[in-house]
């Protein structure tokens, strides 16, 4: 079989083609509008799930109405801030999560291409007996 050669253009023209497009650098200011997060594990409330919603501004803050199902705790609601405050343009960043007066989690963040879904969790060691981890989805 005989393979033909193709010129440095066409070459280049071919892997453009299949390339996928470049996504846009993320930024705090890209996360503006609702979100909507599943957040389970392990808390000083023992095993717990959560469900957030909150609306960020384009500074990346906002209110969570957090509704939470423990094992130690019992189910609650509250309105606590969450905070992104730090985010790379890999999407790479910190939030932070408030359950109250000196409670509350700190986040690594990783945001997915599309700027729609980002994971959570929670592996800062300054916050013992805390580890938790989610999703949250753009709605």
């Amino acid at each position: 079989m005989k393979f033909l050669s193709a010129t440095p253009a066409l070459a280049f023209a071919a892997l453009a083609a299949l390339a996928a497009p470049q996504a846009k650098a993320a930024s705090i200011a890209s996360l503006a509008g609702p979100w909507a997060a599943t957040i389970i594990g392990t808390t000083a409330c023992g095993a717990t799930s959560m469900y957030a919603t909150f609306t960020l501004n384009s500074a990346g803050t906002g209110n969570a109405t957090t509704t939470y199902h423990t094992a130690n705790c019992g189910d609650s609601t509250s309105t606590n801030p969450f905070i992104i405050s730090s985010l790379n343009s890999a999407g790479v960043g910190s939030a932070n999560l408030s359950c109250g007066s000196g409670c509350g989690w700190a986040l690594n963040i990783q945001l997915l291409p599309g700027g729609k879904l980002f994971t959570l969790v929670d592996v800062s060691p300054g916050n013992p007996n805390n580890y938790i981890e989610g999703t949250a989805v753009f709605q």
